[in-house]
């Protein structure tokens, strides 16, 4: 059975601890505020409804920056956003490929787009199960925002 679903090397960053473990100076005692520096490497699958937020200038030229400012609403709103990244990629090299059967969709343009779709630069990634918490934040950034994000379906 062939499956529409992503499986690559994806690193954590522990991007929520960035947002929700932050600590104030008083917390620490030394003036300096503290953010997660945890990493850890694993194989996740991401299925079709996943939503992906390029990083590369193929899909995200004029919108990068905007898609941090994305990722930061969706971590301070509690929605688990991975990050891809192939550590034995040459550079330049691809983090995840998408290929048939799976279909790629751009929310922002409403199209398909033509497979194999290849992400550079280490795209953010959200699971299908958090994808309907994610959706509302998204559709509002999208509409106020130049920041391209896909989905799979």
């Amino acid at each position: 059975m062939r499956s529409n679903a992503i499986v690559g090397l994806v690193l954590l960053g522990c991007a929520a601890g960035c947002v929700a473990g932050r600590t104030t100076d008083d917390d620490r005692g030394d003036g300096r505020e503290q953010i997660s520096t945890v990493t850890s490497e694993l194989t996740q699958t991401f299925g079709a409804g996943s939503l992906i937020i390029p990083l590369d200038t193929q899909f995200q030229d004029a919108g990068a920056l905007r898609a941090y400012g994305l990722v930061y609403q969706l971590l301070a709103s509690n929605i688990p956003v991975q990050w891809a990244v192939d550590p034995a990629k040459v550079a330049g090299g691809n983090d995840i490929t998408i290929a048939a059967p799976a279909v790629v969709h751009d929310r922002e343009t409403g199209t398909n787009i033509a497979r194999p779709v290849h992400y550079r630069g280490g795209p953010f990634l959200i699971a299908a199960a958090d994808a309907p918490a994610a959706l509302p934040i998204v559709d509002a950034w999208l509409a106020a925002n130049t920041t391209v994000v896909h989905s799979l379906i």
